[in-house]
């Protein structure tokens, strides 16, 4: 009997600890590689599916491999997407340039949302040296990242340990009309930490003691 009450407050010790371990943070990749290897289940919408030809009319619901998410453009007057490319490779820019792009409506499994970011011109083309602000909401709140002098290959990448609620994309004005852009938007799930599976892995083992004790007496 003294041996139970023993095990049962190391199992819940160790359940906390792993819900302690669980507050919210965030981390930043500025590499496509160091964003994968962070990640699990990653997904790429690479939107050349979209006619770059003209206007689409916002919110577009998307998928990026097995995670939903929608696509949506915050501006008093167009909420409209224009695609833009280079070739068959098309992106995915605002219809106007100070607009915001939001992605939002994630799956419940996604705690990473990375790709690149950067500007394009009035006609679509990619346009150099463009100032990119990107905000990262999730369940401890607003995570921002600027981005400078972006190219094509510029990329950024947010992974975080709890829910994922929203990134917006905006374009940082810099005297010249640019359209914020992007291309190849990742989703993807966490990988734990091996701390917390060392924590999980004691809970359940301090659980399963208790249980096997129970069966004894």
């Amino acid at each position: 009997m003294t041996k139970n009450l023993l095990i049962k407050p190391l199992a819940l010790a160790a359940l906390l600890s792993i819900a302690g371990a669980a507050q919210a943070t965030v981390t930043t990749y500025a590499t496509l590689a160091s964003f994968t290897a962070a990640t699990t289940a990653i997904g790429t919408d690479s939107f050349d599916d979209l006619d770059p030809s003209g206007p689409i009319e916002g919110p577009l619901d998307r998928n990026a491999g097995s995670h939903a998410y929608q696509a949506s453009v915050n501006h008093p007057t167009s909420t409209d997407f224009w695609p833009s490319n280079s070739g068959s490779d098309v992106w995915l820019s605002a219809n106007a340039s100070n607009g915001i792009i939001v992605f939002d409506h994630f799956g419940a499994d996604v705690r990473g949302v990375g790709g690149l970011f950067f500007g394009s011109n009035a006609a679509g083309a990619f346009l150099a040296g463009q100032t990119i602000k990107l905000k990262l909401t999730d369940a401890d709140g607003v995570t921002e990242q600027t981005l400078t002098s972006t190219t094509q290959s510029s990329f950024l990448g947010f992974v975080s340990n709890s829910a994922i609620s929203s990134l917006t994309v905006e374009r940082v004005f810099l005297g010249v009309a640019a359209w914020p852009t992007i291309n190849n938007l990742n989703l993807a799930a966490a990988v734990p930490e091996p701390s917390t599976y060392a924590l999980m892995l004691a809970g359940l083992g301090a659980v399963g003691l208790l249980a096997r004790r129970r069966k004894s007496i």
